[in-house]
């Protein structure tokens, strides 16, 4: 039982006795499932299956999990074969012979914690170890399907199967609570007349248009419509999905009952979940039912780009060598990069006299789309397929679709002294050699084995077998390659023509230097898909090391992902020798489908010291469950390590110091001494934030960087892009680094759209507080000195608000006497509505010949007589060391509106105070809605922590009884609370998810996945130290709740950084909050 999950959600007495009751216990228990979950994503939160169990008073209910085999409908029985058990839910135990309700929930995982694949599985309820009740089972099915974007909370009940199945009137019984068949539906919760989906003709769909171009204004939008030709009693979902079947948007789902005879069209705009347009290529809608294998109706669309694909834009190009020698066997590669998908392929072409002369000869040709990435190809400076060789003179090589030149370049050929002649000390040396693509299906496209001579050479390339060393192609024998970048094409095909295996193979580029025979060699790795059946290789995408270059004793985290679960092995060598097994396979999978992989390196060897300078190679390699392998590599340069030398901005400076941002942009330059993540902030002279430039963002030592403001804000409420008043702005930048510590420096900028532009003052704003019910209007007036040329106000939405908010608007101005000015507003949105209470900004520019100045202010909102107390221009929460410009000011809002967070005595709310453990437990205590725990000093002392002892009469002693005993907040190893030590970021993680979980009310919407495969971040190993908080950093890093590579598990928290977690899980939908406090009236109603 140690891997059955006891998560049954607790038990809701129903207190339904009768004599009907009564009589069924002494039968024996009936189960009656109430409702199911039809499909859901485990990432948005478990499936549940409702139930009520009434009689019989011996064992529990247990619901088993079973992965669903040939699936064909609804109808398909449940699988009962013990090796499809999946996960194994345990319910009630010895209750008692009333009625009672009960929910289960699945999370999606296996007995032993991991995740299920999608697809369809199937529950059964089994009571005492016997079917739950006479026949038909309890059992119905649930689709894992992780392309669900949101979770959907059904309206109504879904036809639960409920007692067996509805006996029917005029037919036979059914098998689920849909009605019999032939009959009028009973015994069933059906909303749509109880037929079954049996019907291969469910509904009937069409698209307005096969081919839609989504950058081109009026043909960028398909209109999708289907009838429903029966009832759908499980709803219906619509996806669009790739040409690998993967889902690129939802145009809708629904679990409701759709009835027959229903027409819907839905409209697609060519654009993915993101909001991005798509890639040029072939698209299908597809229909589904909710639970139900496979699509019932679909049809083709086809994407186009902007012009069909015949943009110069799409495509970069070159020629290496540009000028060559033929007649010594010198060749020039064609090397170019599609930038985006060409559906009607690529041609390229030498042509002599312009790009629209002579034929000189076809490089090489396809139909097929070319999508995003590098390629290349060889011309030898012969005539066609000739052996002659071409005159001396330049040639046009073409790119050619569909019949239309799109790019053009020039090559030179030229007999005699091309390639300089190497010295004879000269060591031949071949670098740079890598395939591309890495990875590549050779019955759709070649891969290009790439590599660079630094002299002229002969060339050897062959293929072999990564595992056995075995040759399987040979695809250069001693040809003759002039210095420079080069690739040789090889199109996945063995010696005798046939394709490789769907492996990954390595290939030697062996070079002699044609000047003083010296040698070299070097390998790369290539990995071959899609050529063997039912054996297809893992596919390691994502890769990178960051950052790629340190130095001894800093942490480099490469990462990667698989397309497959795989068993991974992660190697750094030097050389050819391995100096640290960072992963290790072993006998289990120890990476999943699609799942980032961080591991980072320390720069140590495995015995733990560190390895000298130079350059590393790291390999992964990939192995299903097949035996089939992939790999891929990358390199990390160490440098030499100087742990005395703290880190340090050694420079930083601004230009232009004053600048004009109408019409250009400033540069904010620094120089650090050691790597480190850097953080620059954009202030006003009141400390409001106004733009953040880079954010952790990994910068290298010793270089001159770069950081560009463009003067507008990035931080609510204004629109980004909107240009800042004139005034000096402060930058700072703030560098972090784990080994070399922290440094930071400030400097000034100044911004100035114009000399002598005109001042604006404003002079009254009445009334306020505004009531748009009880006074109409507000008047803003205000004078411009001298006077403008344009003038213009406009006001801005309701600062943190959660509901609609007021949209910019322009507001008429209307000059009264000389250089004074007034606007009025009604408080209104432009559909005529009243804008919510709160706090509103007014925006006022002035014009001068180009040269202009705002100035802004606020206006105090109230409706029916609530006027929320006023607020500080520029304040946020109420308090008044809070800017409205500052980042976290919604999040303020948010835990203020509800009670969460309370400032101090003077007014303030200090977001940079660090918060302390016995103050942290208030916040949660007022979060979550917990009841505290009596506490008696007399009775419990000090429960039990020596350093609580005379502490009895503290507020704090109901709190630390409460958390104490439910394990939230635990004391330390030597018997102490500690209630004034500042909260870590493992303790503040470690407590607050935990909380959650064991709010007295359902909040959490998340679980934690009890397994840890790889560290989460560069500074959470792996160790018995870190056992206690790594589960909840991976879960931090996995939700996108704590950036960058580091967690600074021992860091102090502060109260801003509370606030933002707050914020944070209820935006991502993990936690839910109480509703905000109704405000108290100050004006009479």
């Amino acid at each position: 039982m140690a891997y059955i999950k006891r998560i049954i959600s607790g038990l809701v007495g129903l207190a339904l006795l009768s004599s009907t009751t009564a009589a069924l216990a002494g039968a024996g228990a009936l189960v009656n499932v109430t409702n199911a979950t039809s499909a859901f994503n485990p990432q948005n939160g478990p499936a549940a299956i409702s139930y009520t169990v009434s009689g019989g008073t011996a064992s529990g209910v247990t619901i088993n999990i079973y992965g669903l085999t040939n699936a064909t409908g609804l109808a398909q029985s449940c699988n009962q074969d013990p090796r499809q058990l999946v996960d194994t839910i345990e319910g009630p135990v010895n209750r008692s012979a009333r009625v009672q309700a009960y929910k289960a929930n699945w999370d999606g995982k296996s007995r032993t914690g991991t995740s299920v694949p999608d697809g369809l599985y199937c529950y059964r309820l089994v009571w005492g170890g016997q079917p739950a009740g006479a026949t038909p089972l309890r059992q119905g099915i649930i689709r894992v399907d992780r392309t669900i974007a949101r979770a959907s909370t059904p309206s109504r009940p879904k036809a639960p199967i409920v007692n067996g199945g509805g006996s029917g009137t005029g037919g036979s019984g059914g098998s689920r609570g849909t009605g019999g068949s032939g009959g009028t539906p009973s015994g069933g919760s059906n909303f749509c007349g109880g037929s079954l989906i049996t019907s291969a003709n469910l509904i009937s769909a069409s698209a307005s248009t096969s081919t839609i171009n989504p950058s081109v204004a009026g043909s960028g939008t398909v209109s999708i419509t289907y009838r429903a030709n029966q009832d759908l009693a499980n709803g219906l979902a619509l996806y669009i999905r790739d040409a690998n079947g993967v889902d690129v948007a939802t145009l809708f789902s629904t679990n409701d009952c759709i009835p027959r005879g229903t027409s819907v069209t839905k409209s697609w705009n060519g654009r993915d979940y993101h909001g991005s347009i798509v890639r040029a290529g072939n698209y299908t809608y597809e229909y589904l039912i909710p639970g139900r294998f496979g699509s019932i109706a679909s049809g083709s669309i086809r994407v186009i780009d902007d012009n069909g694909g015949f943009s110069q834009a799409n495509l970069t190009h070159y020629a290496d060598p540009r000028v060559f020698d033929p007649t010594q066997g010198e060749i020039t590669t064609i090397h170019y990069t599609v930038n985006r998908t060409i559906a009607t392929g690529v041609t390229v072409e030498i042509r002599s006299g312009s790009p629209n002369g002579t034929l000189v000869k076809q490089l090489s040709a396809t139909n097929r789309a070319v999508t995003p990435g590098a390629y290349s190809t060889n011309w030898n400076g012969r005539l066609g397929s000739t052996s002659t060789i071409v005159a001396d003179g330049t040639y046009h090589y073409v790119f050619i679709t569909n019949g239309v030149v799109f790019g053009n370049g020039t090559v030179e050929v030229r007999r005699g002294e091309v390639t300089p002649t190497p010295t004879p000390t000269t060591t031949m040396d071949v670098t740079n050699v890598h395939a591309s693509p890495s990875i590549f299906n050779p019955t759709q496209v070649n891969s290009f084995l790439r590599f660079t001579l630094n002299q002229r050479a002969r060339v050897t390339l062959t293929v072999r077998d990564l595992q056995t060393g075995a040759t399987i192609r040979r695809l250069t024998t001693s040809q003759l390659f002039s210095s420079g970048q080069h690739s040789v094409t090889w199109n996945g095909r063995q010696t005798d023509g046939t394709y490789a295996p769907s492996a990954t193979y390595q290939f030697t580029v062996s070079a002699e230097s044609t000047t003083n025979a010296t040698r070299d060699s070097e390998t790369g790795i290539v990995t071959v898909t899609g050529t063997t059946s039912n054996q297809e290789a893992p596919i390691i995408t994502n890769l990178g090391a960051t950052p790629s270059q340190v130095n001894q004793g800093e942490i480099s985290t490469i990462r990667f992902s698989v397309n497959q679960n795989a068993r991974t092995d992660l190697t750094i060598f030097k050389d050819s020798t391995a100096v640290r097994h960072l992963l290790v396979a072993g006998n289990g999978n120890n990476a999943f489908a699609n799942a980032i992989v961080s591991a980072p390196w320390n720069t140590t060897r495995d015995n733990g010291q560190l390895v000298e300078t130079g350059t590393y190679t790291y390999i992964i390699e990939a192995q299903n469950s097949n035996g089939v392998a992939a790999a891929q590599s990358g390199t990390i340069i160490v440098g030499s390590s100087t742990p005395s030398q703290q880190l340090r901005i050694t420079s930083n400076s601004v230009n232009p110091y004053e600048f004009n941002p109408e019409i250009e942009n400033t540069e904010i330059h620094f120089t650090l001494n050691q790597n480190a993540n850097v953080t620059i902030t954009i202030r006003d002279t009141n400390g409001n934030l106004i733009e953040r430039l880079t954010n952790e963002q990994f910068f290298g030592a010793n270089t001159d960087q770069t950081a560009t403001w463009s003067g507008t804000h990035g931080a609510y409420p204004f629109p980004a892009g909107t240009y800042v008043d004139d005034g000096t702005y402060t930058y700072k930048i703030t560098a972090t680094s784990a080994t070399y510590g922290s440094d930071s420096v400030s400097g000034s900028v100044i911004v100035r759209r114009g000399q002598n532009a005109p001042g604006i003052t404003i002079n009254q704003i009445a009334p306020q507080p505004f009531d748009p019910v009880v006074h109409g209007l507000v008047s803003v007036d205000f004078t411009v000195v001298p006077t403008p040329t344009t003038l213009t106000a406009r006001v801005y939405g309701l600062y943190g608000a959660t509901g609609p908010s007021a949209s910019v608007q322009n507001l008429n101005i209307v000059p009264f006497g000389s250089n004074h000015y007034r606007f009025q507003w009604n408080g209104r949105n432009p559909d005529g509505s009243i804008v919510l209470p709160g706090s509103y900004v007014f925006r006022i520019e002035a014009n001068l010949n180009g040269r202009v100045n705002s100035q802004q202010g606020q206006i105090l909102v109230g409706q029916s007589g609530v006027i929320t107390p006023p607020r500080g221009l520029g304040d946020c929460g109420n308090f008044r060391d809070v800017s409205r410009n500052n980042q976290l000011c919604a999040a303020i809002d948010f835990v203020v509106d509800r009670g969460i967070f309370e400032g101090y005595p003077n007014g303030t709310l200090g977001l940079d105070n660090v918060i302390k453990r016995a103050e942290y437990l208030a916040v949660i205590q007022k979060a979550f809605g917990f009841d505290l725990e009596p506490y008696s000093a007399v009775q419990d002392g000090d429960l039990g922590y020596r350093d609580l002892r005379g502490l009895e009469a503290e507020w704090f002693m109901p709190y630390i009884k409460t958390f104490s005993r439910l394990g939230i907040m635990v004391g330390y190893p030597d018997g102490t609370m500690r209630p004034e030590r500042t909260m870590s970021t493992a303790e503040l993680y470690t407590s607050f998810l935990k909380a959650a979980q064991r709010a007295p009310f359902p909040i959490a919407r998340y679980s934690i996945d009890p397994q840890v495969p790889f560290p989460p971040f560069a500074d959470t190993p792996r160790h018995p130290d870190t056992e206690w908080y790594l589960l909840y950093a991976a879960f931090a890093r996995l939700q996108g709740l704590v950036s960058g590579d580091y967690f600074y598990p021992a860091r102090g928290i502060t109260r801003g950084q509370v606030i933002e977690l707050i914020y944070a899980t209820h935006r991502k939908g993990l936690i839910r909050y109480p509703d905000p406090i109704a405000p108290t009236p100050l004006l009479p109603i």
